[in-house]
Order: structure tokens, then sequence, then C-alpha cells
């Protein structure tokens, strides 16, 4: 979003996940050859899209996601503090 509007620039995010290794021929307007891109596509990315969207709405259906309530009863916000490390 840019300005409350889509931003044309955007790159779309199935490209990032799934679009990588796709072969595209362009022609190139300052050499004015044919340029060949090795960008291919997952060929299972249609399924890996449709698992990970049941996934995350069976979990939105079951679990009750919400922040936890100290004993007063109200919302503890919760850190962002991580550490970095290696499992």
């Amino acid at each position: 979003m840019k300005n409350g509007k889509l931003d044309p620039d955007a790159k779309d995010p199935m490209h990032a996940a799934f679009g990588f290794g796709r072969r595209q021929v362009y022609l190139d307007l300052q050499t004015v050859k044919y340029v060949l891109t090795s960008y291919r596509i997952c060929p299972g990315r249609f399924m890996a899209f449709s698992a990970i969207w049941i996934t995350l709405a069976s979990l939105i259906a079951v679990f009750d996601i919400k922040k936890e309530k100290d004993s007063d009863g109200k919302d503890i916000e919760p850190s962002h503090e991580y550490i970095s490390s290696l499992a």
C-alpha cells in the first residue's frame, strides 16, 4: 500500500514463494536482443498454497488466539525480544 492505494511496483508474494526458476524470454529494447532468464515456476505451488491456507484456517478455527491476562484481568503485552541462536 502506498498513500492508501495498491502499489503497482510491489512484487507478488506468490512469486517470492513459488516463482523462482521460471524461464522467460523477453526483448531487451536497449540492445534489441531476446534475453532468456532462468526463472522456473514450482509445479507444486497450487498444492502448497492450498496446504498453507488449510493449515492456517484450521489453526484459527480451533485455537482461541488472544493475549494473556494478568491477575487484574488486563492484557499482557508480549515482549518483542528474541535470542538469535542455533537450535
